[in-house]
């Protein structure tokens, strides 16, 4: 890739390998490989189907642009028309150009197999073009062009050349090159577009570390003290008289530094306060919803039992002596059953005997 500066999106497909390691080995291989490259390199991890993608910059311009040249036949689309497609788009040209209102004549001069198609097997379309439209219509056949190029040319009513008695065999060399919509026309030098070169993105490549540069040093040249910037050193003894004297400067810190721990004991501060704020606010929407809920729960019960209520009493309202009794025996049952129950596993209670 570096010999040929190879650019743009390049697809390796490598040979099926079933450990994952393998996989992981090859791509850091190729990694390796590529730290001496000058171009910018993104690399992806090769896919289940063994195929690893990776995007190259180039820097250079393209070999094949610097060593080619567009061809003159097709223009560099590759391929050409055949002689009888080369002939039915000359016809459909024709019949456009006969149609534009002002148009006097139309002269038309093609390869000569072209002209020879139109003269012959298109004979009948020729002519009704000319008497639909009433346009003479000129087929001058030209050895110097080449299938699939052309050159149509249409007279207007007021041309002095519609008056031109010169033979159309003569005419061939008056061919005024011109520009065409259509790719395959004739066209100049001049008006054929010139293919830009690729100019390199990175024209100037900075190394990712930098070179070391040897410097001598001056032995002539006094070097300077650093002993000026900082505070003389005392001795042992003069620090151990300036303890016991009280004499011993406490060391001052620095205005920048000072600032600095100020500054983070601030934000620090602040940061606080928002949690704080945060967790009182989550509390705060926490009980709100608690007692909403406990509002709504009791509500609710109290209609149930208002509900309950209003039926019972509906109910005795509605019952008659009987039912009445009823009721009351059934009520009476159920008090003494639940009177006589008692939880299993426990001891029937003694009855105290009273003291005198």
């Amino acid at each position: 890739m570096r010999l040929r500066d190879l650019g743009g999106l390049i697809v390796i497909d490598f040979i099926d390998m079933a450990d994952p390691r393998n996989q992981r080995g090859v791509e850091q291989r190729l990694k390796d490989a590529m730290r001496y490259d000058r171009a910018r390199v993104q690399m992806a991890k090769i896919s289940r189907f063994g195929l690893m993608e990776l995007s190259r910059q180039r820097l250079r311009p393209a070999l094949s642009e610097g060593n080619h040249i567009t061809c003159p036949r097709c223009n560099g689309v590759g391929v050409i028309r055949d002689t009888e497609s080369c002939a039915l788009q000359v016809l459909r040209i024709l019949q456009e150009e006969a149609m534009k209102e002002g148009t006097g004549a139309i002269h038309a001069q093609v390869p000569v197999d072209v002209a020879t198609f139109l003269l012959n097997e298109k004979r009948n379309d020729v002519m009704k073009l000319e008497a639909r439209h009433r346009v003479p219509i000129v087929l001058i056949p030209n050895m110097h062009l080449e299938t699939p190029h052309y050159h149509i040319e249409r007279l207007r009513q007021d041309d002095d050349r519609l008056e031109d008695t010169t033979a159309s065999f003569k005419r061939v060399e008056e061919i005024e090159e011109t520009k065409a919509d259509d790719p395959y026309a004739l066209k100049s030098n001049e008006d054929k577009p010139v293919r830009p070169k690729q100019v390199p993105v990175i024209k100037n490549v900075i190394p990712r570390e930098p070179a070391p540069v040897h410097v001598e040093a001056d032995k002539s040249a006094p070097e300077a003290a650093p002993a000026a910037e900082q505070p003389a050193k005392k001795g042992f003894f003069a620090r151990l008289i300036a303890f016991f004297t009280g004499d011993e400067k406490p060391v001052e810190e620095k205005p920048a530094e000072k600032a600095e721990e100020d500054k983070k004991a601030r934000d620090e501060q602040r940061e606080g306060d928002k949690r704080r704020s945060r967790r009182e606010g989550r509390r705060s929407r926490r009980s709100s919803s608690e007692r909403q809920n406990r509002h709504e729960t009791t509500a609710e019960e109290r209609s149930d039992e208002k509900h309950t209520r209003r039926e019972r009493s509906a109910r005795r309202l509605e019952e008659t002596p009987a039912d009445k009794e009823a009721r009351e025996n059934m009520e009476h049952t159920t008090r003494r059953r639940r009177s006589r129950r008692r939880p299993s596993g426990l001891k029937p209670l003694r009855k105290r005997p009273r003291r005198p």
